[in-house]
């Protein structure tokens, strides 16, 4: 609880006054470090596990192949995956498989992410599809990308996430006719992305809104003062990120890139 709470201090404190620490609350506390990034916590932690003769589960070795990649610890990772299964007898899950997936891709070793995927004895999932694209994606490798793509496209063909990173991947490349190929395709196969929630506490009242929304009781309250804060902006010479300026005709209205000004300068 307090781990998810961001305290990791008090996380640890509470797991050092445990008698018996057991299976759990190794796993706990490895996988609490691992999230809050702390990579040699856990390893650590890992470590003092074997040497109290705890023995680990699939869930432990889940938390340190996660602390390997947030620290990027790819001979630890690669060294504990293998461990994993020849010395503890543990079956790979579709989550350790993606961890050492973004392990090896944070790394740069996308071709041995790619021989990895290739090596599972099951058809892979998009969890593993997924990481090794978005791999890709920060050391734009193309042709991968295009493997992964077409792979996600089967196995999850309305997610709108997928062809979004594949797009990116070719913007950054400068092929735009590969872009515009791909908004054919979510046009075609008319693939719309899940609106995503924002919340905001106001005098201790919850309250909801998505792009587009017009069923708060306030909505037209609201929508006009967007619209001022859009007049504003255009007195003070807010300037649009040059890079974001394209979106515009797309958008359904202003204030779904209103956050996206990030500079006031005189022009």
């Amino acid at each position: 609880m307090y781990a998810k709470c961001g305290s990791i201090k008090k996380a640890f404190q509470v797991f050092e006054m445990a008698h018996h620490k057991d299976l759990l609350c190794y796993s706990t506390m490895i996988a609490a470090f691992a999230n809050h990034g702390l990579s040699q916590e856990a390893i650590s932690l890992f470590n003092e596990m074997h040497r109290e003769n705890v023995r680990p589960d699939g869930v432990t070795f889940l938390g340190v192949l996660v602390a390997c990649t947030h620290g990027g610890l790819v001979n630890e990772g690669k060294w504990n995956f293998k461990q994993m299964t020849e010395e503890f007898g543990i079956r790979s899950s579709e989550k350790h498989y993606a961890c050492m997936i973004g392990l090896l891709g944070r790394d740069g070793c996308l071709e041995e992410a790619h021989d990895l995927i290739r090596s599972i004895p099951v058809e892979a999932t998009s969890v593993v599809w997924g990481a090794l694209l978005a791999a890709c994606t920060v050391h734009c490798n193309i042709q991968l990308a295009e493997t992964a793509g077409a792979e996600l496209f089967k196995i999850e063909p309305d997610n709108f996430g997928n062809f979004i990173l594949l797009s990116n991947i070719y913007a950054a490349a400068g092929r735009w006719c590969d872009v515009a190929k791909m908004r054919a395709m979510v046009r075609e196969k008319r693939v719309r992305k899940n609106r995503g929630p924002s919340w905001i506490e106001l005098d201790s009242i919850i309250h909801e809104f998505v792009i587009g929304d017009v069923s708060h009781s306030e909505s037209d309250n609201i929508y006009l003062m967007l619209d001022l804060h859009r007049e504003d902006m255009k007195h003070t010479r807010c300037v649009i990120d040059a890079k974001y300026k394209e979106l515009i005709p797309f958008s359904p209205s202003w204030h779904s890139f209103l956050s996206l000004c990030n500079d006031v300068e005189d022009v």
